[in-house]
């Protein structure tokens, strides 16, 4: 029987895991935004309208305004993409504390990194039983929570987001 801080940690470290698909999404997401203002130079002809009776007390920042603000978003993009590539080698280095030969690293990054369900997981290892793939999982689980410059990782993970709060 574990107790509820082994428990607790388990679910800590599944949950710092679980990012890395939450990560790729989002970097894929950055990198379609990302393509699609780098694209988007038919803004610049719409941005200036030329009329003779006023439209209004908005005014135009014209195509110079357009490219400074466009400049800024795709600055804003590539740093945010530049931390979620950082937060992907960070789950990386915490799954370097199971050994490369082990049968528990192999799994946590078929769930982990190529996201297979426990099922696809059995067909891939030729297992018959899903609990095999939880039983690995939390033996991979309980070597990362014994390897302290994994966990070290991992609570500064935390405690940074904690303090954004």
């Amino acid at each position: 029987m574990i107790s509820e801080e082994q428990k607790a940690q388990r679910e800590k470290v599944m949950k710092y895991l679980s990012l890395y698909r939450i990560i790729q999404i989002r970097i894929e997401q950055l990198n379609n935004r990302l393509k699609e203002l780098e694209n988007d130079d038919a803004a610049l002809l719409k941005s200036v309208s030329y009329s003779l009776t006023p439209k209004g007390k908005k005014e135009s920042t014209g195509a110079a305004g357009y490219l400074y603000l466009k400049e800024n978003i795709i600055e804003q993009i590539n740093n945010e993409l530049n931390n979620k590539y950082q937060m992907l080698i960070d789950i990386q280095e915490v799954i370097k504390a199971i050994p490369y030969d082990k049968i528990e690293r192999l799994v946590l990054e078929y769930f982990i990194i190529d996201g297979l369900s426990n099922d696809s997981i059995c067909k891939k290892m030729y297992w018959s039983y899903a609990s095999n793939v939880n039983y690995h999982k939390q033996r991979a689980v309980d070597m990362i929570i014994k390897n302290d410059a994994s966990m070290k990782i991992i609570n500064d993970y935390f405690n940074k987001n904690n303090q954004m709060q």
